[in-house]
């Protein structure tokens, strides 16, 4: 939410105070009581016209249930804005009585976004909401500057950029493989943004090449930056709801290879801007990289994904749309 909260430090008639109620604890990393406790009193004693909770599946969940509790007895109405690909296995394994706590927690919500149209049908179908409460409002991402687009020059030799979590839930051995099966003629290059790496990633990294290069994380403005030199930025995961680094390279004008889940589908038109493919599968995912490995294909996909990202994902459509359900919660 760092985009809204910049927003409505810069709108007068918005008073918007954003929470973590997990906080930490000095360098340690533990959540803490202090802000747990702080959050409930903003949304409890501060009497808020509308609490916004970003929800995902297991903790994010249960900590805001928790919460909702208090805010219905203060007659407080709240929005739920679901986020986490992960959220049917969640729902999958939960006991009955947690089911029945999780659906009440849904339903008294004065509304719910959900990110895309598939996510809405999810809504409907599985947790039972009223369609009338639902509004699908995409992710957007902030507009990276004409500046960066257009001093980036993409590399002289095929290079595809990933970043995000280097486990196996993000396809990243899959990714490492369909690499390494690429023809040695091509000498092209991934670079891996991030970390949190599982112990299956670190198997496929011991016989990677000089060819793999780990970044570690960076920030925001490096990543992008990384992004628009790209030829394209490859996202393998196993499942998502709507993620930002398709946004973000589409924003860059940079293609993009992404899995057929979740609310992928709707985001990338297959061969027009960018490429789809199944899950946990090497060989067409080695394919899809050796076919953007032509840079006339490269950016043509590239370009349309700017000019789709401009018509439906910037941050400012996304945020005056998440206004709108903060006003019609007070009617």
């Amino acid at each position: 939410m760092t985009l809204v909260d910049s927003w409505c430090q810069n709108e007068p008639s918005i008073e918007a105070t954003f929470l973590n109620p997990l906080g930490k604890k000095d360098s340690s990393g533990y959540p803490s009581l202090t802000s747990f406790f702080v959050a409930l009193k903003q949304m409890t004693v501060a009497r808020p016209d509308v609490v916004h909770f970003n929800t995902a599946s297991r903790g994010s969940t249960y900590r805001n249930l928790l919460f909702s509790l208090f805010v219905r007895v203060y007659r407080i109405p709240y929005i739920i804005h679901l986020h986490g690909g992960g959220y049917p296995e969640f729902l999958s394994k939960l006991p009955k009585v947690r089911m029945r706590l999780v659906l009440s927690y849904f339903r008294h919500a004065k509304s719910v976004i959900a990110l895309t149209p598939s996510w809405s049908k999810f809504l409907v179908e599985q947790l039972k909401i009223d369609a009338s409460k639902i509004a699908v409002i995409p992710n957007g991402t902030a507009d990276p500057g004409s500046v960066l687009i257009s001093n980036a020059q993409k590399t002289a030799t095929p290079t595809f950029v990933y970043a995000g979590r280097l486990t196996r839930a993000k396809g990243v051995p899959e990714l490492i493989r369909a690499f390494h099966a690429l023809p040695e003629e091509l000498n092209a290059r991934l670079l891996l943004i991030g970390g949190s790496t599982d112990n299956s990633v670190s198997a496929e990294l011991d016989k990677s090449t000089e060819n793999i290069i780990q970044l570690g994380w960076r920030t925001n403005h490096e990543t992008l930056t990384e992004m628009a030199a790209a030829w394209a930025v490859v996202l393998p995961s196993h499942f998502e709801n709507m993620p930002l680094t398709v946004l973000e390279s589409m924003s860059v004008s940079t293609a993009v290879i992404a899995t057929r889940v979740g609310g992928i589908p709707e985001m990338i038109q297959d061969t027009v801007d960018g490429v789809l493919i199944p899950p946990r599968d090497v060989h067409e995912l080695t394919r899809s990289m050796e076919a953007l490995c032509q840079i006339g294909t490269a950016i043509k996909y590239g370009s349309k994904g700017r000019v789709r990202w401009q018509q439906s994902y910037t941050s400012e459509r996304m945020i005056l749309a998440i206004i709108d359900q903060w006003n019609n919660a007070q009617k």
